[in-house]
């Protein structure tokens, strides 16, 4: 590189803080310690989103979405109802998200509680 960029110093300054880079480098990549973990997991337990699932009727539980080859909605195997509505909600959160799919097989990401002005609408 001494040669490329014709400075004479790079070889000593590499040399100089190969030491600290590789102390960074272990330190970066040693496993993180167990003492916090339960208390992680407790957290991440009570963030948790609720998944509702529903069929085109809204009041139909569903859980499976069948595509043909062409990315259209078709029936399900099983003649289950089709899942065209996904609601996300977290504990503790001010706000819930949809996931909507239409019969074409096209799906939207919306705000139920936004007003229908907002491009962000359900």
């Amino acid at each position: 590189m001494v040669a490329a960029t014709g400075d004479s110093q790079r070889g000593a300054r590499y040399r100089r803080l190969d030491s600290h880079r590789s102390a960074a480098m272990m330190e970066a990549t040693a496993p993180a310690p167990d003492a916090g973990s339960k208390d992680i997991v407790d957290r991440t337990e009570s963030a948790n989103a609720t998944l509702v699932a529903k069929a085109s009727d809204l009041s139909t539980n569903a859980t499976i979405i069948t595509f043909n080859q062409l990315g259209q909605v078709v029936a399900n195997a099983d003649s289950s109802a089709t899942l065209s509505r996904v609601t996300f909600s977290s504990t503790g959160a001010t706000t819930s998200l949809q996931v909507r799919i239409g019969a074409g097989g096209n799906a939207k990401v919306c705000d139920p509680s936004l007003p229908s002005t907002n491009v962000r609408a359900c």
